[in-house]
């Protein structure tokens, strides 16, 4: 499965980023200007582009996996290393 993303620029400096999660296919929606945006795009780390956005929203846009499945995914890591 992979993560599918749409942009939307409605005439502003922002726009908004609509991820569907290659896993569960919830859409996410993530909202950030353009000009950040850009900056990711060309190799700026995301944390320094945006760091105005969560560290989930973050994660939306590099993968497009939601909250819920990287929590599922990773819960599952800690059990297995706590086992």
């Amino acid at each position: 499965m992979s993560a599918t993303w749409q942009y939307i620029n409605n005439g502003t400096e922002d726009i908004q980023v609509i991820t569907t999660c290659p896993t569960c296919s919830a859409e996410n929606h993530v909202e950030c200007k353009a000009q950040d945006y850009q900056s990711w795009f060309e190799g700026k780390l995301i944390q320094e582009a945006m760091p105005y956005l969560s560290v989930d929203q973050r994660e939306l846009l590099q993968t497009g996996i939601c909250t819920t499945c990287w929590s599922d995914m990773f819960s599952l890591v800690e059990e297995e290393l706590e086992a």
